[in-house]
């Protein structure tokens, strides 16, 4: 904090108070900082890494497709922020920031300084997703609203594994209806539980096991219709 330029801070502060608006949660402290400090990093070594400023940030994809409104409004922040070296006599910040801005918006939802989940979350989303693709044989829309309620469900599901907080209400009678009806989602969310216990390194109960199987029958139904 100390090495801060305030500028940085009023600059952060702004985007966070009249860009982000609802996607930064109360308080906003922690976000506020770590903007300025991306940011006020991102403008001494002029934007990311050439290999990110000339082929893009490596998860661009990913947050552009899974953290939709995370994006648009990045790229706001960073259309703002650019007029603001302008004004500066500073040169610009390259798009590919927009990404870097969007995954600090998904951080703010943990509550935390540390980008580390926010990191290990976007690439599991895309890990899961293809696992759902291959189990099903199907080519998921990630943008679609099914694919958004996913998405969203293991958003509060990472949150929930963190807070050591999991899904545990007897929901007995929603699993065996799924394998009676949904056989086939239930053994792809049974792969994906798998791979989530590997990643975060702890075991999910059968509530979200259960809840995993219907959102992949979700997906599938949206595909078959």
């Amino acid at each position: 904090l100390a090495s801060l330029n305030l500028d940085y801070v009023d600059l952060a502060t702004h985007l966070v108070d009249s860009v982000a608006g609802s996607l930064v949660p109360h308080p906003e402290s922690a976000t506020v900082i770590a903007l300025a400090d991306h940011i006020q990093m991102s403008v001494k070594r002029q934007g990311l890494a050439a290999e990110h400023t000339n082929g893009g940030h490596p998860l661009e994809a990913e947050v552009r497709n899974l953290y939709t409104d995370e994006y648009h409004v990045a790229e706001r922040m960073l259309t703002e922020t650019n007029g603001w070296l302008a004004r500066r006599h500073q040169p610009p910040l390259p798009h590919a920031e927009v990404t870097a801005l969007a995954l600090h918006l998904v951080n703010a939802a943990f509550h935390t300084d540390d980008l580390s989940d926010t990191y290990t979350m976007t690439g599991l989303f895309s890990q899961l997703f293809d696992i759902v693709d291959s189990s099903l044989g199907i080519t998921m829309d990630r943008t679609s609203v099914n694919a958004a309620r996913f998405i969203t469900h293991m958003r509060y599901f990472f949150v929930r594994v963190r807070n050591g907080n999991q899904l545990n209400e007897g929901m007995s009678i929603l699993r065996e209806s799924l394998e009676q009806s949904q056989p086939d989602a239930v053994l792809c969310a049974s792969r994906l539980a798998n791979v989530l216990e590997l990643r975060l390194d702890t075991e999910l109960t059968d509530d979200e096991r259960a809840y995993l199987g219907l959102h992949v029958a979700r997906l599938s139904a949206e595909i078959n219709r």
